[in-house]
């Protein structure tokens, strides 16, 4: 018996995919946003379907055409919303204005969100302050009848084409030196993107315990980021060779490189990040989830 009806937006995404699938493997109906329905029939390929442990034939979905950057795309999306029990907001917490809008208009009153820790990088950049409006236009909603959740991972890791650890390895494997700043004593908590679908799946499964909060997703201890990308190069067979390079150099580099064409090995503000630890509690995310326990990135890095 299908136990709902969800809308997801951002479901092409790398956690997206992967929220989908658990989410019909547990009977649910989605529909699905997405800018391009051809390409997102390709998140569900029938040999991929066999991972849900049912049958494939009977996943139950609808994709719609909308982009998310129109603001004309609202009355749409509220007519597919409309019956929902919640809408589950993957793509870009940017959005969130335009899927406030669409819950309330469509007559529905939960709404999960997927913001970033990026909001409390005190190198704020542009990137930084939309995620800052966002979660603003999604908690100042909680004052009228709309119940929110915002979800706020880490640096996510796991799958072939994240641009974190997956990125690391690819350097690792073709060059297998890294650049060393600062010794690397910077803290990070990379959170691995099954756990993040599993924090997902709990916040749409306990609307009273995770409602009208904001809880913090990260891995389940703070580790260097030296010692972050030597488990990488460790995964992958690359033990890494270090390169000491003063602070200066990297940023005036990455600065360079953001003027040319193609996309910079580094922006200067994920330079800048390197100065700030990164580390987070995540014991009231654990309490409002229900007993959620995030893996260790040895084990998230044996998955991947």
């Amino acid at each position: 018996m299908t136990r709902g009806t969800l809308l997801v937006t951002g479901a092409g995404s790398h956690t997206g995919r992967r929220a989908v699938r658990r989410l019909l493997a547990e009977d649910r109906h989605l529909k699905l946003i997405t800018r391009d329905p051809e390409g997102l029939g390709q998140i569900l390929r029938p040999e991929e379907d066999l991972t849900l442990g049912g049958n494939p034939s009977q996943a139950s979905y609808e994709t719609f055409a909308a982009d998310l950057a129109d603001a004309s795309c609202v009355a749409a999306l509220a007519d597919a919303a409309r019956g929902c029990d919640a809408v589950v907001h993957i793509a870009h917490i940017g959005f969130a204005e335009t899927m406030v809008r669409v819950c309330r208009e469509a007559g529905v009153s939960r709404l999960i969100c997927i913001s970033s820790t990026r909001r409390f990088t005190r190198f704020p950049d542009a990137t930084a302050q939309r995620v800052i409006d966002g979660e603003k236009c999604v908690t100042d909603s909680n004052a009228s009848d709309l119940n929110t959740t915002i979800l706020r991972p880490t640096m996510i890791y796991g799958d072939e084409g994240d641009n974190n650890l997956a990125r690391v390895a690819r350097w690792l494997e073709r060059r297998r030196w890294m650049p060393l700043v600062r010794g690397g004593r910077n803290l990070v908590q990379p959170i691995f993107v099954d756990d993040l679908v599993e924090a997902i799946i709990r916040a749409v499964d306990r609307p009273e315990a995770t409602g009208r909060r904001a809880l913090t997703l990260a891995g389940p201890e703070a580790i260097t980021w030296r010692a972050m990308i030597e488990a990488v190069g460790i995964a992958i067979d690359r033990p890494v060779r270090w390169i000491p390079l003063p602070f200066s150099l990297v940023l005036a580099a990455a600065a360079l490189a953001q003027i040319f064409p193609g996309r910079p090995v580094a922006t200067t503000a994920q330079v800048r990040r390197l100065l700030e630890d990164k580390a987070f509690d995540i014991d009231e995310a654990t309490e409002a989830l229900g007993g959620w326990r995030p893996r260790s990135l040895r084990d998230g890095l044996e998955l991947k």
